[in-house]
């Protein structure tokens, strides 16, 4: 018989991380899933990891990429393979309570006009500690608003999906999960639960600087084509147009200067210091890189929008 649920994983380089996500795994009270590990051409030992799990554990099946393909590729590897009713996501450093898969399964199967089924989240430090906590919407109609707002909608480890042929859309480089609830969002109710039962680890430091050049740009793509949809019921990558990046020496390095303050911004809000301290430091990043600003402005519209 198929599993229930396979849950997909991409790894490259975790050999530090990965041990305490795949036993989080394994100690899930519901036990019905396969355990989909895609490692992607790794150079340390992440693969001898995982093949002493799968020695000892049969749900795990591990991929093996000839060349790092990167997460959205790989990521859709797992998904072609998977077996499962439903798909679920967690990555190399996060953590789930043993109740997790128990309680969104039961959701979903108990409420069969849901799509998607996420959990808040508990934000971790590497050593585990606590340093603060999400406030994603819950019921449909909130986190319908969200897409409008551009406010959070889920953390990726967190969400279980009914695997119904949905794939990531490979131009997403970053943001693909963004995209997912996009495209999702035309096939079913959304829900979320309210308790804290994904830990997931937060380091602002690895926050790149070319990383966030790029990914506010493949978010607002995201956006864009969310609107396409909704007024044509396609978007440009639907019709097959070609949709770049831009790669701008200039922005990159403002975007350099403005990071320091960004990752200021991004602690303090977590750990919810005051809030004249964190705006203290995001008005810094706007002034090194003002398209920062342009994006605080597109989400404040919606949330202006929302409340008349």
């Amino acid at each position: 018989m198929n599993p229930k649920v396979s849950i997909i994983m991409s790894a490259y380089n975790e050999v530090d991380r990965l041990d305490k996500t795949i036993e989080t795994v394994l100690s899930q009270t519901f036990e019905d899933f396969e355990f989909i590990i895609i490692d992607d051409n790794s150079t340390d030992s992440t693969r001898s990891i995982i093949k002493k799990y799968g020695f000892n554990d049969s749900r795990i099946i591990l991929l093996e990429n000839k060349n790092n393909i990167g997460l959205t590729k790989s990521l859709n590897k797992g998904i072609k393979l998977a077996k499962g009713d439903y798909i679920a996501r967690i990555d190399a450093g996060d953590l789930w309570d043993k109740m997790k898969l128990e309680k969104q399964i039961g959701f979903l199967e108990k409420n069969k006009d849901y799509v998607i089924c996420g959990t808040q989240a508990l934000y971790i430090c590497k050593d585990g500690t606590a340093i603060g906590k999400s406030w994603f919407g819950v019921d449909d109609e909130e986190i319908r608003i969200r897409f409008f707002t551009r406010q959070g909608i889920y953390l990726h480890p967190s969400i279980v999906f009914r695997n119904t042929g949905i794939y990531y859309r490979e131009f997403f480089e970053y943001s693909q999960d963004l995209d997912l609830y996009c495209q999702l969002f035309f096939k079913g109710k959304f829900y979320c639960l309210p308790e804290h039962l994904t830990l997931c680890e937060i380091n602002p430091l690895k926050l790149s600087v070319a990383k966030k050049y790029e990914q506010r740009q493949y978010q607002n793509i995201a956006y864009n084509l969310f609107k396409e949809r909704l007024r044509h019921g396609k978007d440009s990558l639907d019709s097959g147009k070609i949709l770049r990046i831009r790669k701008s020496k200039i922005e990159l390095k403002l975007c350099g200067l403005a990071m320091p303050f960004y990752i200021k911004y991004m602690e303090d809000r977590i750990s919810k210091k005051s809030s004249v301290l964190w705006l203290f430091w995001l008005v810094l990043s706007f002034a090194a890189y003002p398209p920062l600003a342009f994006d605080y402005w597109n989400k404040l519209k919606g949330i202006i929008v929302r409340e008349k």
